[in-house]
């Protein structure tokens, strides 16, 4: 089947379709000439925007994976981490609790993944603490790319980036309708969880406006061997206010809330089994205006979006004679992005031009005192950032990329040194159709992480007998990726109504002045026995092949994925301690009418590259899950989503983490809408 080239800076309306829907077939126009006649995209193509212009998904040379919100609601997730399952590369490095939440990609983690909520960054960067925290029942859509991105996106994008986009009142409401909500409740027998969400949209003329609140109550959960998994219940509240104007279809704007409250009894170590009991109470609100202009000429496709963000962790002590911590990270920001497309002779090209400004300010208290081992600090960063798509020829494709970014880190105490980083990131890559079917890809990425304000101006007791030692000398780790895809896309396979899509992607990182926190012998007199600081360790180089296999038709959808990855520290000769355990899944849809059902086997491999003892990951056993699950639309206003969660009631945890995960598990939640 002959394939024709799409490309970006789409009106509006097709722009609120792809972030609403994610599975649409709206028009765009061929980048080879703005008056050229628009062609349809196949009703199945992906439309994405983490490469800061709206295009379909098999033109983002790196690997780029789109859980829309029907996915979200047959998973049934509870958190983030049940999002991420089953995407090739992606993990989620935590136990059951959801405040422990750190994202992997590509084996790093740890404030090496750029996560943003509705445009606004997540920068919260302390050690056992999520970087996040969201209830899926209020997103929409979530974009994931993987491999390095600074070029785009700044410090952190080493592994990757994750965008969230909450529930919009376009998107919630079905065409011509004014006025709907929707009510779920559901439950999760491992925990006795029980959830609840209602949702009310309404739109008058230009204006829309949602609402959205969540409740999740859960007790403690048991493993595989029946164990009581101490201090995993939670009590957790979300809500979501996002309004709306459209003046016109070249024009949108938006201002979203979202709040997060999680008040339960924990550990201080959230990712580990023991630790000192607390009562922690979790906090995260953000708030984003955006701006959206597509006039539908070459020149302007502006997305401008100002926020603010602020995560909370409160920790007051239940045994006495333990000190109360209160450790926050508040962010505000503005991010500008503009798309024009031109031609040079008969090349046509697509240039992005950026702005990203924003500050992170560090707060931590301990006994209302200001806490040395989360010291007040503030981060200052201004990012400038440029991307050009050439199209050389009708198949082949060149994206030159550059951003600068400058960042200064200032603590509050005097005695400590401020830190300045400048850092440029370049990206080039090309995309090269083969034939209709087939199309090769090749990248360099170059990325960097400033190192976090934490991990410069530390200070203080880190546990008995251990002290922290500031480092201001700290460099920022500067990465550079290569990587090779290949990609098939065919339609009419087998039958006259299927499509088939195969991906393969090989890459290597290589990482100088890797961060990590070393514990060394006595170098003072005591009481000092020894300490902790954060340093650069030296060159990491981590390679990775990731595949995956889609065929889907009316009736059925088949996937097949594969990920295995191996790093190294080059500079000691010795394994990286983030790098997952390989991982193949396999996953069958069904469709009978009005119910879908299907089920997901994902085998990872035992992951015994790591050198353990104290302080040090431990190896990873083999585990193989098996999850069930169902989706009846009993009528056009009930839905029905049942499942079943770790089938063979296999005991297994996650890489990085000490606490088991959760058993065999029954899920179901009902879902009525108006």
């Amino acid at each position: 089947m002959p394939s024709t080239r799409f490309r970006a800076v789409p009106g509006l309306r097709q722009l609120g379709l792809a972030l609403t829907v994610g599975l649409s077939a709206p028009t765009l126009a061929p980048a080879d000439s703005a008056d050229s006649a628009e062609a349809e995209l196949p009703l199945d193509t992906i439309l994405v925007t983490i490469g800061r212009v709206l295009q379909p998904e098999q033109q983002v040379i790196a690997p780029v994976s789109v859980i829309g919100r029907d996915e979200i609601e047959l998973r049934q997730a509870g958190d983030i981490g049940d999002l991420l399952s089953g995407i090739p590369g992606v993990t989620a490095t935590q136990g059951p609790r959801p405040e422990a939440f750190v994202p992997n990609i590509r084996g790093l983690g740890e404030g090496r993944v750029v996560m943003r909520l509705n445009g606004a960054r997540q920068n919260m960067a302390i050690r056992h603490r999520a970087q996040t925290l969201i209830d899926p029942a209020l997103i929409e859509r979530v974009e994931i790319l993987r491999g390095p991105a600074s070029s785009l996106y700044g410090s952190g994008a080493t592994g990757g980036v994750i965008l969230f986009e909450t529930l919009d009142a376009e998107g919630f409401l079905a065409p011509g309708q004014d006025f709907g909500g929707q009510v779920s409740l559901g439950y999760r027998s491992i925990n006795d969880g029980f959830n609840g969400t209602a949702t009310l949209a309404g739109r008058a003329g230009d204006f829309g406006v949602i609402t959205s609140v969540s409740r999740r109550v859960t007790d403690d959960f048991e493993d595989g061997d029946g164990n009581t998994l101490e201090f995993t219940e939670s009590d957790i509240s979300s809500g979501l206010v996002q309004a709306s104007w459209r003046p016109d279809d070249a024009q949108r704007l938006s201002l979203s809330y979202l709040g997060f409250v999680d008040a339960s009894p924990s550990l201080g170590t959230a990712d580990r089994p023991v630790g000192t009991l607390i009562d922690r109470s979790t906090r995260q609100q953000s708030a984003s205006l955006r701006y959206q202009l597509y006039p539908g000429d070459n020149w302007l496709a502006l997305d401008a979006v100002l926020y603010w963000s602020d995560l909370i962790f409160d920790e007051r002590p239940v045994q006495a004679g333990q000190p109360r911590n209160e450790n926050s990270v508040s962010t505000v920001g503005l991010d500008l992005a503009n798309s024009s497309r031109f031609q040079t002779g008969n090349i046509a090209h697509t240039l992005t031009l950026g702005l990203e400004l924003y500050r992170d300010i560090q707060r931590g208290l301990q006994d209302g005192a200001p806490a040395p081992n989360f010291r007040g600090s503030r981060r200052e960063t201004v990012g400038l950032f440029a991307q050009n798509r050439a199209e050389l020829t009708e198949r082949l494709d060149l994206v030159l990329g550059v951003r600068y970014d400058d960042i200064d880190s200032t603590p509050d105490e005097g005695d400590l040194v401020a830190d300045s980083v400048s850092q440029t990131s370049f990206q080039a890559g090309i995309l090269f159709d083969l034939n209709p079917d087939w199309a090769l890809s090749a990248s360099f990425n170059e990325a960097f992480r400033a190192p976090a304000l934490r991990e410069l101006f530390i200070g203080g007791q880190h546990f008995p007998g251990n002290f922290y030692v500031p480092n201001p000398d700290l460099k920022p780790e500067s990465a550079r990726s290569y990587e090779l895809g290949l990609r098939f896309d065919r339609a009419g396979v087998i039958t006259t109504d299927d499509r088939l899509r195969a991906r393969l992607s090989l890459f290597r990182n290589d990482i100088d002045d890797f961060i990590e926190q070393r514990v060394r012998g006595a170098t003072e007199p005591p009481p000092f026995t020894n300490t902790t600081r954060f340093e650069n360790v030296g060159e990491a180089r981590i390679n990775g092949l990731e595949a995956e296999i889609g065929w889907r038709t009316s009736d059925y959808h088949l996937n097949l994925f594969g990920t295995r990855l191996r790093g190294d520290d080059r500079t000691l000769g010795i394994p990286l301690e983030s790098i997952p355990g390989d991982e193949l899944g396999f996953r069958l849809e069904r469709q009978l009418v009005s119910v879908l059902v299907g089920g997901q086997i994902v085998h990872s491999f035992e992951q015994d590259r790591v050198l353990g003892g104290p302080n040090r990951a431990a190896p990873t056993p083999s585990h193989t899950l098996i999850d069930l699950f169902a989706s009846w639309q009993a009528t056009d206003r009930l839905r029905i989503n049942a499942r079943i969660d770790n089938l063979t009631d296999e005991t297994y945890r996650r890489h990085l983490t000490l606490i088991n995960q959760p058993g065999r598990s029954f899920r179901v939640q009902a879902s009525y809408a108006f």
